[in-house]
């Protein structure tokens, strides 16, 4: 009886330290505060995506799962994304969607600088996730 007691206190203490572990893990997520995470690496979108072609080991040994700079002109925006690069050379980055972010309200042909976790090469893309928008430039042509 003395030892189904003390398994059941020792399985109470194990749940509630993952339980607490998880809560702190869904609310404070590893990117929740990339304005002030050091960028890694720094790169314009066409510089990025050679690399990925070159080399790919050594690309996804050196950018995979960490912070980067990409700087470039806007080719695309899509609901949560938008891609630079054009014909098959593409870094898409998905733009970060919480209570806390702004939506940057992107369009076509700015120029930006966006930080973001390199994902790696997926298909024919250099996928970013978490992105923010560090500078962005207007051209005077757009409305």
């Amino acid at each position: 009886m003395r030892k189904s007691f003390l398994h059941a206190r020792l399985l109470l203490i194990l749940l509630t330290i993952v339980t607490a572990g998880l809560l702190v893990r869904v609310l404070l997520p590893p990117y929740y505060n990339m304005g002030k995470l050091p960028s890694m690496a720094e790169a314009n979108s066409y510089e990025l995506f050679k690399y990925f072609a070159d080399d790919p080991p050594e690309a996804f040994s050196y950018f995979t799962d960490r912070v980067i700079q990409v700087e470039g002109v806007i080719s695309g925006v899509g609901d949560g994304y938008v891609t630079m690069g054009s014909d098959m050379r593409i870094v898409r980055c998905l733009l970060r969607r919480s209570v806390y972010d702004r939506d940057p309200d992107l369009k076509n042909g700015e120029r930006v600088i966006l930080k973001g976790v390199c994902r790696g090469l997926v298909l024919t893309e250099v996928l970013l996730t978490h992105c923010i928008v560090i500078y962005r430039e207007r051209p005077t042509n757009l409305p």
